[in-house]
């Protein structure tokens, strides 16, 4: 146990946004006292457990940006983007034995006839949404892809070049980040996890499982799925909306021939995003990624996960790789809130602020992060227009009867993807009736089969199950009144 030591800014969080975060203060404030707080290990971190794509247009689906909260948040990923080499050329100018981290950009995005015609939706709302933006892309012939080699039925029948958007080696960069800390006389490290804090007074103190007493003027909760913890600690729990576990499972593979050169990958399908392919040196690569919603931690990759992974792998990308070594199996936990919307600013207890709940977008995000909470720690204003202020009500704007279909579709895409075929005699409305009725069960089960939005896919479960529970009754947002009085 130490005595108290005292510093500017706290950062609880070691991830992807807590490290942006703590080089982007050291470099704009070159005489503020930073703690960053977080063990070495990082376990369950997103971002060192992710495949680490710069993905933007590719994670997109048809719809996806109708409506305004939606489109916000796109664009900071997109401004994000545009950050990521001045990141690292900054993040490079602190290292001396990690080599330099560097972009490698290039995304195939590919549509074959393994899932539903909802693929052929999202591949074609990704090319629209790049005509829209501007954003530099072809259309390609699969068979010019290489490293491809997929099985007869699982073959591309479309495909596309992003040209910007790639990936980052999340190992590499937290390395280079560790080393960067190391050099950095105003940021300290401790390898511990802050389990407490004080917010009683002026002084914020952080305790730790190590038993330090850290005090600041501020801190910033960005400790992923852990900052729930914290919230509750603090007392705010049924003031922001809750923060559970997008569970992900993802493989290491050691290839005996050759692997995709750039990411390669499915357009998002049945509650996740398909199947894709990093390639790493040394012909490993990445298999990415499963999506299970959790309330609580679960430690080992499931079976099913695993088989679906190498399935898709076998089927969709390389039939060569029944030949290659697991190397390693992968968990991580997706900070994913009760509405998917993060959760970014000062609570209400003067000087706690949080940045969390960004599902799976929080590495891509992380330089845009830093930029703002960098400002708005030093000028005390709420970051990005306080679209996404912690306290808040639950961020709603699908339409109930849209957020239904999507989720009904998204359910029937999962089915397909996995293997799922009909007899031939008009079963296609039989499934989907079925398929719907166990989602309307949902909102009846939830309580939420009387308001004029809907849930989000992918949280069904959660509100079936009651794990969103007073959480989400205490956070209605003020527009969500009973059907029939709107209508009235």
């Amino acid at each position: 146990m130490t005595g108290r030591q005292d510093f500017d800014v706290t950062i609880a969080g070691n991830g992807a946004i807590g490290n942006a975060l703590a080089i982007r203060l050291s470099h704009d404030y070159p005489d503020m006292r930073i703690a960053l707080v977080g063990s070495k290990l990082r376990p369950g971190c997103a971002s060192l457990a992710a495949g680490a794509m710069l993905n933007v247009f590719a994670e997109l689906e048809e719809g996806s940006l109708a409506y305004p909260t939606a489109r916000k948040k796109f664009d900071l990923a997109v401004q994000a983007s545009a950050l990521w080499p001045a990141q690292l050329e900054l993040l490079n100018a602190r290292l001396s034995e990690v080599p330099p981290v560097e972009l490698k950009l290039g995304t195939h995005v590919v549509s074959n006839a393994v899932s539903d015609e909802f693929d052929d939706l999202n591949f074609q709302a990704i090319i629209g949404y790049l005509r829209e933006y501007g954003e530099r892309f072809r259309e390609i012939d699969p068979h010019e892809i290489r490293g491809i080699k997929p099985i007869a039925r699982s073959r591309p029948l479309r495909a596309i070049l992003i040209d910007n958007e790639g990936t980052v080696s999340s190992k590499h960069l937290h390395r280079a980040y560790d080393e960067a800390f190391s050099r950095t006389r105003n940021i300290s490290v401790f390898d511990t996890e802050v389990d407490s804090i004080d917010a009683s007074g002026t002084w914020k103190i952080a305790g730790t499982k190590a038993g330090d007493r850290i005090a600041s003027r501020q801190i910033v909760l960005a400790a992923g799925v852990s900052t729930q913890t914290l919230i509750e600690q603090l007392g705010l729990e049924s003031k922001i909306p809750r923060v559970v576990m997008g569970v992900g499972a993802a493989l290491i593979l050691k290839s005996t021939t050759a692997v995709p050169e750039k990411v390669f990958r499915t357009p998002n399908r049945g509650l996740a995003c398909g199947i894709y392919v990093v390639p790493y040196d040394g012909n490993y690569c990445y298999v990415g990624a499963t999506n299970y919603i959790s309330p609580c931690a679960v430690p080992l990759p499931r079976v099913q996960a695993v088989q679906g992974l190498l399935t898709a792998a076998m089927e969709q990308v390389n039939s060569d790789l029944y030949k290659a070594e697991i190397h390693k199996t992968i968990v991580g936990y997706r900070p994913t809130t009760m509405d998917t919307f993060p959760l970014f600013g000062e609570t209400s207890i003067e000087g706690i602020w949080i940045a969390t709940g960004t599902k799976r977008d929080g590495f891509h995000l992380s330089p845009r992060i830093a930029e703002e909470f960098a400002k708005c720690l030093n000028d005390r204003r709420q970051p990005f227009g306080g679209t996404f202020v912690p306290e808040r009500k639950l961020i709603l704007e699908v339409p109930r009867h849209a957020a239904i279909d999507r989720a009904v579709t998204h359910v029937i895409s999962t089915a397909y993807q996995h293997g799922f075929t009909l007899p031939h005699a008009n079963w296609e409305p039989l499934i989907e009736d079925a398929v719907r009725q166990k989602v309307l069960d949902a909102y009846e089960r939830s309580g939420m089969s009387s308001y004029p939005f809907g849930i989000p896919p992918e949280l069904l479960d959660m509100y079936r199950y009651g794990h969103a529970g007073q959480n989400v009754a205490a956070l209605m947002a003020d527009e969500a009144v009973p059907v029939a009085a709107a209508s009235a």
